[in-house]
């Protein structure tokens, strides 16, 4: 009987991973913060601009009142921007990959030819990509297999897992 192949890491090599790790989150926390302020401020400035135009269905009074609101939640990151943050966390989801299975990874993140199953709430979420592969067929009365269309190939399934 085969004893599995087991890799062991070492405690340097894995608190070198980790490190990289905080490193790059810190830096994408920084820029994402530097970036919020002006953001905000300029939000803040158009409510209070639409305010004072009327566009509103509030009387001036409580317009202001909201718009002040909206900023201080904004300033306390209760308004984030989820969906930049879930790209984010798919990108570096298949960064750790092979050149071949980080771009399948991209487009099963991406949603390409995937079907998604299940739920966080259920306890996880399955995806499902068919990648169609161009197959070999062999042509009677030739001497071997040629590369055939996509339409007249076998078709390969290929699961990738998410963790």
């Amino acid at each position: 009987m085969k004893e599995p192949i087991v890799f062991k890491q070492t405690g340097r090599l894995r608190s070198l991973s980790a490190l990289a790790l905080v490193a790059v989150a810190v830096a994408f926390s920084i820029n994402a913060q530097a970036q919020s302020t002006e953001t905000i401020e300029a939000r803040y400035k158009l409510d209070v601009q639409r305010c004072h135009q009327g566009d509103s269905a509030q009387d001036l009074a409580t317009c202001l009142r909201e718009a002040a609101a909206a900023r201080t939640e904004a300033r306390n990151n209760l308004l984030t921007d989820h969906d930049a943050a879930f790209r984010q966390n798919q990108l570096l989801r298949c960064q750790s990959l092979p050149p071949g299975q980080h771009e399948d990874c991209l487009k099963q993140m991406e949603g390409t030819n995937t079907q998604v199953m299940g739920s966080v709430e259920a306890g996880g979420v399955l995806r499902e990509t068919t990648i169609i592969t161009p197959g070999k067929i062999i042509v009677p009365g030739t001497a071997g297999p040629e590369t055939a269309p996509a339409v007249n190939s076998q078709q390969t399934v290929q699961t990738l897992p998410v963790r």
